[in-house]
């Protein structure tokens, strides 16, 4: 089944966050690596994320289910898409 129609979630690990599914309640398969230092939920196709931790302010930006960027830009500010 393609990336797009999984329901994929945030995993946390040793305080950095991937993304991965739950086939079975007592199992988690990742697929984005524990990279982010923050992440969401998914919200029509796409989540927010940081890599960084934030300083004077943060850097926000968009991944879809792929684990790409979306837009060649960050936020200081991100919310569900």
């Amino acid at each position: 089944m393609a990336l797009s129609y999984k329901e994929l979630k945030p995993f946390q690990r040793d305080g950095k966050w991937g993304y991965g599914v739950q086939p079975t309640p007592d199992s988690i398969a990742i697929l984005f690596p524990f990279e982010y230092e923050e992440a969401y939920d998914f919200h029509n196709g796409l989540a927010v994320v940081r890599l960084k931790p934030c300083g004077d302010k943060c850097s926000y930006f968009y991944i879809d289910k792929n684990n790409q960027r979306v837009f060649n830009r960050d936020f200081n500010y991100a919310f569900r898409f």
